[in-house]
């Protein structure tokens, strides 16, 4: 696990909230490549929620987080709830059960005992309640990595496509792991109360991992560039106008960029 100093500075970190899910477009709009610079750039973080419907604590991380995001932004928090373990609902059994086998993979390799938990940037698993000292101090780091998404959705296959371009000021070996989430599912979560809420909004779910559980190999140079496409079909099962594109680069260290579109 990684040991975070705690830096309170008085420097503002504004953001632009733009996130956008996938949309039909039109065949000229496809792929509008967003201009590629090779600047140093804060780094953002990536939270590993694990999480279950029949933990009554798990809501109390998902306002935590939702909290962090709206101070700092959705761009620069970007978080993933991972459902899998023994307090999570299996969606192959019940309708509106949101775990699945790659959840269950992560919760296993990751030796998660107890919910809610967590790892930011992949430093290490840690309970919620120390999520924002390690978030905070995330947030100040550079990274030598800019990562964009573009991405194109053919409403008849349902099929996504998705370009992800890098840049980078130093040599970064790794790899690029690319995951679809889903937003505004509505479906049953056990409250801090006990109570049960069947009208509960899950966001930031994790449906699939794109190109394998552990990414695909990556390698730039200083002052290069990258790029490496994928296509997914989106199970009819997922409203595809909430699945949003999560792409990171990580290695031993951490990860070193992530991003949501």
């Amino acid at each position: 696990m990684k040991i975070y100093t705690l830096f309170y500075s008085a420097i503002a970190l504004t953001v632009a909230t733009s996130f956008s899910a996938c949309n039909d477009l039109d065949e000229a709009e496809r792929f509008i490549e967003e201009p590629l610079r090779v600047e140093d750039t804060n780094r953002n973080v990536l939270v590993e929620d694990f999480t279950g419907q029949d933990c009554n604590n798990c809501p109390k991380a998902h306002e935590l987080i939702e909290g962090l995001q709206h101070q700092y932004g959705e761009d620069r928090i970007i978080a993933v709830s991972i459902h899998g373990g023994s307090l999570s609902i299996s969606g192959d059994k019940y309708p509106y059960g949101l775990a699945n086998e790659l959840g269950e993979y992560y919760n296993q390799y990751w030796g998660v005992e107890q919910w809610p938990n967590g790892i930011v940037n992949r430093g290490g698993l840690m309970v919620y309640t120390s999520w924002t000292t390690n978030i905070m101090a995330d947030l100040l780091v550079q990274s030598p990595l800019t990562i964009n998404v573009n991405k194109s959705y053919d409403e008849q296959t349902r099929t996504l496509s998705i370009n992800v371009n890098t840049t980078s000021t130093e040599d970064v070996e790794g790899k690029l792991q690319v995951w679809l989430v889903e937003d505004g599912i509505v479906s049953r979560q056990i409250m801090p109360n006990g109570k049960r809420d069947m009208n509960y909004v899950h966001n930031n779910v994790l449906r699939a991992a794109v190109n394998g559980e552990w990414g695909t190999d990556y390698a730039i140079e200083s002052e290069g560039s990258n790029s490496a496409s994928f296509d997914y079909t989106i199970s009819e099962d997922w409203e595809a106008e909430n699945i949003a594109v999560v792409a990171f680069v990580y290695n031993n260290n951490g990860v070193i960029q992530a991003v949501k579109k």
